[in-house]
């Protein structure tokens, strides 16, 4: 099994795991070509700053979170200088 690891890179998010409280949450993103928002299901692991939620796969659209490992001082995705580069 290939292994995956997610890394929080935007700060003020939280992770946390849908209850099966009888509470419904929506994703703020839609997705594209659906209709409505899509609908954070019992046990499913999203993303919230208290104001929005995303569930993981438009987190990673959004830019919350990443699949690349953070390098002290840059954020993923970011390039170094020539000078700094390897």
């Amino acid at each position: 099994m290939e292994e995956r690891r997610l890394y929080v890179i935007e700060p003020g998010w939280r992770v946390q795991i849908k209850p099966d409280d009888g509470r419904t949450l929506y994703c703020f993103l839609k997705e594209e070509n659906q209709q409505g928002h899509p609908r954070i299901a019992t046990g499913e692991i999203y993303l919230t700053n208290d104001i929005e939620v995303y569930n993981v796969n438009s987190a990673i659209r959004k830019g919350i979170v990443s699949t690349e490992r953070p390098i002290l001082g840059r954020r993923p995705g970011q390039t170094l200088p020539p000078s700094e580069g390897g």
